[in-house]
């Protein structure tokens, strides 16, 4: 069966849709989100309202933001505090949240929800632009993805998405949610993750060198620095940065990237 019915709402698998309804769960998120009355809430992927009715008893507003038309409609209708509730019909991948913020006289956006599987890095990383009208973010993850993103140098996990995240944020593993804790049931655990922007070390000139280099590198991750490098910088430029031209992508640290996206940008630029 392509579709599953639950409490009068047909799932769309193409929105990756899985509603946690474990209130045990949904109790134990929000306490660790620890909503205030005037904090500037945003919610990603409300569904069926979940969290949505549970964070509406710590705070003031909320926007909440769903891809699905039907959802939102459902939403609108169910709650009678309406006036506490913006509602945005939008992909969260087009949602100016620069906007969101200035209309919350540039206080800074606290952003949670349970993200789709299949567009959770997207999101979190079109999120990554708008840093600096963001407070904190918690997501409900996949637990694979969650253990990629907190993985250090050296470790099996590491790679591009850890680079790119720890970039932008420091990111830290609440609790484990399991599979029976959601309508449909996953065939996988989830994981509650939270995202603080962070001030790199090292500042990267244009981000999109960053992110070609890890891409390119991380390509190649059984070669040496050296071996994937040789055609952008002579070993001497390499020595000269610190760069040990002998280890692999996944022996890196984040600062390490930083440098050599910079060193490609000035290679480029000037």
């Amino acid at each position: 069966m392509s579709n599953y019915v639950y409490k009068n709402y047909r799932i769309k698998r193409r929105f990756g849709q899985n509603f946690l309804c474990s209130t045990k769960d949904i109790t134990s998120v929000v306490d660790i989100i620890n909503p205030k009355i005037n904090d500037i809430m945003v919610e990603i992927g409300p569904g069926l309202g979940a969290l949505t009715e549970v964070v509406l008893n710590f705070v003031n507003n909320l926007t909440i933001i769903e891809i699905d038309h039907d959802l939102i409609n459902m939403l609108y209708t169910r709650y009678c505090l309406k006036d506490k509730i913006i509602f945005i019909n939008q992909d969260v991948r087009k949602v100016n949240f620069f906007s969101l913020c200035s209309q919350n006289g540039g206080r800074l956006l606290r952003i949670f929800g349970s993200l789709p599987y299949n567009m959770a890095m997207s999101i979190i990383f079109y999120l990554s632009k708008y840093i600096n009208c963001i407070f904190d973010m918690h997501f409900i993850l996949q637990k694979e993805v969650a253990n990629r993103l907190i993985a250090v140098p050296n470790s099996r996990m590491y790679g591009k998405l850890s680079v790119m995240a720890q970039y932008f944020y420091n990111v830290f593993v609440n609790f484990d949610i399991y599979p029976e804790s959601f309508r449909p049931i996953p065939k996988v655990c989830s994981t509650l993750v939270h995202f603080v922007p962070s001030v790199p070390l090292i500042p990267v000139h244009d981000v999109k060198y960053l992110r070609y280099l890890i891409n390119f590198v991380f390509s190649r991750r059984r070669k040496t620095l050296w071996n994937s490098l040789r055609y952008f910088f002579s070993r001497e430029e390499l020595q000269k940065n610190n760069i040990d031209i002998f280890l692999r992508a996944e022996n890196l640290y984040v600062r390490d990237y930083c440098i050599l996206a910079n060193m490609i940008y000035t290679r480029i630029n000037i």
